[in-house]
């Protein structure tokens, strides 16, 4: 005999590790299947990202996007009304989906940062949500996250087309479909196809990011030499892309390199895989990575972005006891329990080890229900029963959960609800009073639960041979030679293994994995309905959100083709005996007419897109050594003495200053000036107009460049300095007579002195020829650009007052205590509502959700 109470054993009996052993089984598997925490940390993340994204905006709008900024943002609006003939408000917005259509010429860059900031307080608001609520959030609250940054994704123009912003719409988009419809207290498991969705895209981001490395033929990538030059000549490198860059072995960089090249080509079937100890495996690799990238380079929001995309591949029990509650010491016998469980009984429960149940899943079940944990123990419940009394839904669980237990009768409507709060008695669409259905009913609970246990044991052997067959598939990309390991395939290989598991994995997703995870939730669902009716609106609702989920699926799929050459689907696919077409004849399709419909909507609303990160290594010189090119734009009085206007975070014209850390943040001019550096001036004509704004003086464009570029004592606060501290009257800023702009090669080295040197630059050519505001080409080409305005008809509504709330907050503190207060309120208004419907309608009407 044994007796289990409050963490301490009561009898002597069986072995106490034996009993140990059964209680850890059965805490492993808890969460298994689950996606409540999981939902939670994905929608945290990516409101994090939006938080960071707007956050970052906001302190650049008026440099960038302002009236007198890089880019304006009214003269795009009215270079597009303009040229297309646009009179109706409704056709603005569709033509170019924007909320700042709504502001007039002079509101529009009040109305910009406005948004930035709303967006950065309902991020905030969304954060809290995922942190303090079971449901983790509101489709409300991230559909506003996601059309307020698509509206400024759209007149973003060249400083909002990096790929990570369009990734952050497309994911964005699916979490609206991720968290609750409107109560952020919702119990409702997450749906399984906002889950398989995210999956999906984390399966084509990587992908077709490792497929185009190959597919380049970049002697750099195929030599696996990518990060000899990657540190030095990456956009904005961080101190430990110095560190990497100049002491860790050329060796231990071709293995990060060819490991790269596995994770993001056949490991990425991990992210998909139909067993989750397999989908487990992929996501901790991709974790890694993104660790690895994140540490060595400032990408913005994307390296979190991506994790939160990782994570939806795991489950609750993936996640670790971390995320599932802090444990603390019970004071009985040393055991643990979570701050969020209740109190167990201190009587000793004694049971006969042979009146155990003989079916391994029942007894389990039965010692978890006496374990310190459980709620309820299985005599207390009978005896409350015996006495008439009415059950709690807890007691009631734990009847149904012991199966092999000797008890009486119960009914199931012998509920008390104010037991639970605002909840409903436990009764399902299939329940029955009668004997023979309640018989039926545990018999198939005892045959589901044996089910349960092949399953278990399947997906272990499945799921292990899964991770063996994609990590032989990565294997066999490479060849070892001593300690030197060598690409072996090469890009017909690559092609022909992309013409054979993409178009395989696209049908397996909606022929197999999208119908199958949709069916069971719904059946979940439709059982746990209180009548018919329910049951009926959820079956209805169910086949809608199948569909609804296979149209996005294609959506997200269908970049994929990008990466498949059409000669090499035909010839691949014949052999195999699979019908031809690739990527494209493998997608769901819903007429031509349909399909037309939901490709033109994803394109205009970015729902899906193709990503390549880095195809090709940069920066790399004729006899094969680091050249990383760098733009110094250098600012004059005279045309002989030139002094370099610096950035904040890009690399300086002094050699001395270190790499910065600023990620998650992105400042959107210093990225530029790297792509600006990799081509000629004419090319990226938004350099003429930064060039112009400066000379001009404009106290916002001279925000976005470093304080230390003031450094000329002949004006009060040097170049940039604006205002009375500068003696100013007219409130613009010193600026210098004229610019010209100097590329130069850079890249890291050590130390060679007591005084630490972190770049070498070497002088390469004259980038940007020397301008002033005299040059009458420089004019017409300004004018050019920024002669528009706007026809403000049709305006509905003065947003003066709201304008002005939101651009008052510009700060994280004021982001933080904004965003907090809308999340209190909206949990306040779910309790209201949820009160008012149980006085309404009563318990036995009143639904969780």
């Amino acid at each position: 005999r044994f007796g289990i109470s409050g963490g301490a054993h009561a009898e002597a009996g069986p072995p106490i590790g034996r009993v140990r052993a059964i209680r850890a089984m059965v805490a492993r598997r808890i969460g298994v299947g689950e996606h409540f925490l999981v939902r939670r940390l994905v929608l945290f993340l990516v409101a994090l990202c939006y938080l960071a994204a707007f956050a970052s905006l906001r302190d650049q709008w008026r440099g960038l996007f302002g009236r007198n900024g890089v880019t304006p943002v009214d003269a795009l609006l009215a270079q597009v009304q303009k040229n297309g003939g646009l009179s109706s408000l409704v056709d603005r917005i569709w033509t170019m989906p924007t909320l700042l259509w709504l502001g007039d010429t002079p509101s529009v860059d009040a109305m910009g940062e406005a948004m930035c900031s709303a967006g950065a307080v309902l991020s905030v608001t969304a954060a809290s949500l995922a942190l303090f609520t079971r449901g983790g959030g509101s489709s409300i609250v991230f559909g506003a996250l996601w059309g307020m940054y698509l509206s400024l994704f759209h007149v973003g123009q060249v400083f909002l087309s990096f790929q990570w912003d369009i990734l952050l719409l497309e994911v964005g988009f699916v979490c609206i479909w991720l968290s609750p419809k409107l109560r952020p207290t919702s119990r409702d498991p997450p749906h399984p196809a906002g889950l398989w969705l995210l999956r999906f895209i984390c399966f084509k981001l990587m992908l077709m990011s490792g497929a185009v490395k190959i597919q380049s033929e970049c002697p750099i990538w195929l030599g696996l030499t990518a990060l000899d030059y990657h540190f030095d000549t990456q956009p904005l490198p961080t101190p430990l892309a110095w560190w990497a860059s100049t002491h860790v072995p050329r060796e231990v960089k071709r293995f990060g390199v060819a490991a790269t090249l596995a994770i993001e080509g056949p490991l990425t079937s991990l992210l998909v895989a139909p067993f989750r100890r397999a989908r487990t495996v992929g996501a901790y690799s991709q974790l890694l990575l993104q660790a690895t990238i994140a540490a060595t380079g400032n990408y913005a929001f994307f390296n979190l972005l991506t994790v939160a995309l990782a994570c939806s591949a795991l489950d609750d029990a993936s996640l670790g006891r971390l995320l599932r509650g802090r444990r603390r010491a019970d004071p009985n016998g040393g055991e643990t329990r979570s701050d969020d469980e209740p109190e167990t009984p201190k009587t000793p429960v004694a049971i006969d080890h042979d009146d155990l149940p003989a079916n391994p899943s029942a007894r389990r079940k039965l010692i978890d229900l006496l374990s310190p944990n459980s709620r309820k123990t299985v005599d207390g419940a009978a005896q409350d029963l015996k006495e008439g009394k009415l059950l709690t839904r807890e007691q009631i669980s734990t009847l149904e959960r012991a199966q092999n237990t000797p008890l009486p009768d119960f009914d199931p409507d012998s509920v008390d609800p104010k037991s639970t709060g605002i909840k409903t008695p436990r009764r399902r669409l299939f329940d029955s009073k009668s004997p023979s259905a309640r018989r039926w009913s545990r018999r198939y609970a005892e045959e589901r639960e044996s089910l349960r246990d092949y399953s278990y044991a399947f997906g272990l052997v499945g799921g292990w041979l899964f991770v063996a067959f994609a990590a032989a598939n990565a294997l066999m990309m490479f060849k070892v030679d001593g300690a030197k390991v060598t690409l072996k395939v090469g890009v017909p290989e690559t092609n022909a293994w992309l013409a054979f598991i993409v178009p395989c994995f696209v049908r397996y997703a909606w022929m197999f994995i999208l119908p199958a995870s949709c069916v069971a939730h719904c059946y979940d669902r439709v059982r746990a309905s209180s009548s018919r009716t329910v049951g009926f609106v959820r079956i209805v609702g169910a086949c809608f959100t199948l569909v609804a989920a296979a149209a996005m699926l294609r959506v997200v799929l269908k970049p994929l083709h990008q990466v498949v050459p059409k000669s090499t689907e035909v010839s691949v696919l014949g052999e195999f005996g699979l019908p031809a077409g690739g990527v494209e004849a493998a997608l769901p399709s819903f007429g031509s007419r349909w399909d037309d419909v939901i490709d033109a909507c994803s394109t205009k609303f970015r729902l899906g897109s193709g990503y390549g990160l880095f195809r090709r290594v940069t920066g790399v010189g004729d006899d094969g050594s680091v050249m990383r090119p760098e733009i110094i734009l250098e600012g004059s009085d005279d045309g002989g003495n030139w002094t370099a206007i610096e950035f904040k975070h890009k690399p300086s014209a002094d050699v001395r200053v270190a790499p910065t850390w600023v990620a998650p943040r992105q400042p959107r001019l210093d990225w530029q000036m790297w792509f600006a550096a990799l081509g000629a001036y004419n090319h990226n004509t938004w350099l003429i107009n930064l060039v112009y704004r400066l000379l001009k003086g404009e106290p916002e464009v001279w925000g976005l460049v470093d304080d230390g570029s003031r450094r000329l004592e002949r004006y009060p606060g040097g170049w940039g300095a604006h205002g009375a501290d500068a003696g100013r009257d007219d409130g613009s800023a010193w600026a210098p007579t004229m610019i010209r702009g100097r590329r130069y090669a850079y890249r890291f080295v050590l130390a060679d002195s007591d005084e630490r040197t972190y770049w070498k630059k070497t002088f390469v050519d004259e980038y940007l020829p020397a301008l002033s505001l005299d040059n009458q080409s420089l004019m017409n080409y300004v004018r050019s650009q920024t002669d528009w305005s706007k026809d403000d008809a049709g305006v509905p509504v003065d947003l003066g007052a709201a304008l002005e709330f939101f651009r008052g907050l510009n700060n994280l503190f004021a982001y933080f205590i904004a965003g907090t207060a809308c999340a209190a309120l909206l949990l306040g208004l779910d309790t209201v509502a949820a009160r008012l419907a149980l006085e309404t309608y009563g318990a036995e009407k009143v639904k969780c959700d």
